[in-house]
């Protein structure tokens, strides 16, 4: 890559992490275009050199997002444990880390952004999907899990437990929450055997 196309590259993802953390405290549907500009100190023509829009920008700042949570996840990932462990492990992790980022005072806004919301549940099941169903496949083929279907499998239950488990959506309270919880759990043992 050319000394040009790195600049331009490094350029464009400090810019779009610079927006993140705007729709990070604001939200992406109340975040204009001149509030970006005017909180970077950007001019409009810079913006537009390095995206053609708001939304290309939340879409290059979740792809980012969401591969440096899968480098996180992949990085503790022990693949010399059986299956069955490791996913139990991978799956504590990410719920963890979901809890965490649904806890933090700076994602409030989610409960009513909709196109944020959507477009992280969607790239949640796109990037997780197959770590779980990779995890799926090696407990199948060491006899522990007999599920036709891993990515399909994986790609439902992140679904499901961005959506069912997500107290804002619902309005769990913490004993519902956790009754619901153990219920996600129980399914997802059930759909292994």
């Amino acid at each position: 890559m050319s000394r040009t196309n790195k600049n331009f590259q490094s350029n464009k993802e400090k810019i779009a992490m610079e927006v993140w953390k705007i729709f990070q405290k604001k939200g992406y549907e109340q975040t204009t275009l001149s509030f970006i500009i005017e909180n970077l100190k950007l001019n409009k023509g810079t913006f537009y050199h390095y995206f053609s829009s708001k939304e290309e920008c939340l879409d290059f700042a979740i792809k980012r997002f969401m591969e440096n949570g899968v480098l996180e996840l992949k990085s503790k990932d022990d693949k010399k444990i059986p299956a069955k462990f490791r996913l139990k492990q991978m799956m504590d992790l990410a719920n963890a880390k979901a809890i965490e980022t649904v806890n933090n005072e700076q994602y409030q806004f989610q409960n009513t952004d909709i196109v944020l919301r959507q477009k992280l549940i969607v790239n949640n099941v796109l990037y997780f999907a197959p770590i779980f169903a990779e995890i799926i496949q090696a407990g199948n083929d060491e006899g522990d899990f007999h599920v036709e279907n891993p990515l399909e499998l994986s790609e439902m239950l992140i679904l499901l437990s961005n959506t069912y488990l997500d107290s804002k959506i619902f309005n769990w309270d913490s004993d519902q929450l956790l009754l619901k919880s153990k219920a996600y759990e129980t399914l997802f043992h059930k759909l292994l055997e």
